[in-house]
């Protein structure tokens, strides 16, 4: 049998090409490597009694998160949403979030839709320095060294838009009446906080449980006192029966209340007992198709509307709004930093508080600090006028 000779001038170069093959596929390899997911935690009340916060919520994560995946995820990176429902349930939502740091390793939270749920995760996701998102009004995300952020204007900063329409009225006497519950109380305190700042104004105050059918006994006791205008520190069902009543007995001053009651099922209750003037602080997107066409959130918006109406065939209501802009400042962040894993997520939050002007569905810009997790303050606001059974731009208030 005749021996195969190798030529040595072949063998080098076929050597040669193998190796120019193997370091020039090396990046691809590497590249692989380290495009892996981003992944994010979502612990929101898709069911339960808040699910009516939760869902929409998530609908407009999920809406950013495909949009961001077609387009080729965040610098090359998709993004992996791994996403728990608390069930309205504050145990869960704990039981969610120690899920999300311990197994799952996300480097950012978006959740929870409420004030407990949030209070309760807090110092774990503090804990693990996990950047996390609040989908609620009421919780307060500043702190030493906070790792989280809420979206809309606090209820302080509700009220002060109510007493600057007052002043500008040129009002001194106000009557407020208030719930028993946490929101009310929230209500009260900030709002006896606040009338400091108007050395001219007087505040007068009466209390209610939410349970409470008729409170014509408090409003009696405020009719005393013969205010200017009245505000109503109560959501829901419990508002709806303070405003019968104040039909009722003929009160013919202009009734505020909190942003809380900006919903159709708010409408629903007072149908028929509405005041001539009934003002809530609200948020441009509530009204954007008045707004001019100059107003420059305007075509923002209504891409926002399009685009989840044709996802989900139905309109977003302002939860989905907010939790839109949620997340839209959560990937902004992450697509400035792209952080590789949790360890990085302070990365995130250092990224966020130094955002400015950065515009929202909102229908404002955002603008956070070191002390300010919000973003948004008084100045986000718009009066908005409940008549007719709908909500319209109050265009007085100018």
């Amino acid at each position: 049998m005749k021996r195969m000779v190798l030529d040595p001038v072949r063998v080098k170069s076929t050597l040669m090409i193998l190796c120019f093959v193997c370091f020039a596929l090396l990046p691809f390899t590497v590249n692989a490597q380290t495009k892996e997911p981003i992944r994010i935690g979502a612990n929101v009340e898709v069911t339960g009694a808040m699910a009516w916060l939760g869902e929409p919520n998530l609908r407009s994560l999920q809406l950013l998160t495909e949009d961001i995946n077609k387009q080729g995820g965040i610098n090359g990176r998709k993004v992996e949403l791994v996403t728990y429902d608390n069930e309205s349930n504050v145990e869960k939502a704990v039981a969610n979030a120690k899920k999300l740091v311990q197994r799952d390793k996300v480097v950012a939270v978006y959740g929870p839709s409420t004030n407990a749920p949030c209070r309760a995760v807090q110092p774990i996701m503090q804990e693990a320095k996990i950047t996390s998102y609040s989908l609620s009004a009421s919780f307060d995300p500043n702190g030493k060294d906070s790792y989280w952020f809420a979206v809309l204007v606090s209820v302080y900063n509700n009220i002060e838009k109510h007493f600057d329409w007052f002043q500008s009225q040129g009002f001194t006497r106000i009557a407020q009446i208030c719930s028993t519950d946490s929101s009310g109380q929230t209500w009260h305190d900030d709002s006896n906080e606040i009338v400091k700042k108007y050395p001219k104004m007087q505040l007068t105050s009466q209390r209610f449980n939410v349970k409470d059918l008729d409170v014509t006994p408090q409003l009696t006791n405020l009719k005393s006192s013969n205010p200017q205008a009245i505000m109503v520190g109560s959501t829901g069902k419990s508002a709806g029966v303070v405003i019968k009543n104040l039909m009722q007995m003929g009160f013919k001053i202009p009734v505020a209340t909190g942003a809380g009651n900006v919903s159709p099922s708010f409408l629903e209750m007072i149908a028929g007992n509405e005041p001539d003037i009934l003002l809530l602080p609200g948020s441009k997107f509530v009204v954007w198709q008045e707004l001019s066409d100059k107003d420059p959130f305007k075509a923002m918006i209504r891409k926002y509307v399009e685009d989840f109406k044709k996802r989900f065939n139905k309109d977003p209501d302002l939860n989905a709004a907010v939790g839109y802009d949620a997340a839209r400042i959560l990937f902004e962040a992450i697509k400035s930093v792209n952080p590789r894993d949790p360890d990085e997520s302070v990365k995130i939050r250092d990224y966020i508080e130094k955002m400015s002007g950065y515009p929202g569905v909102y229908g404002a810009n955002y603008n956070f600090s070191a002390a300010d997790h919000r973003g948004l303050n008084k100045t986000a606001l718009v009066h908005i006028q409940a008549k007719g059974n709908k909500f319209s731009l109050y265009e007085k208030q100018k």
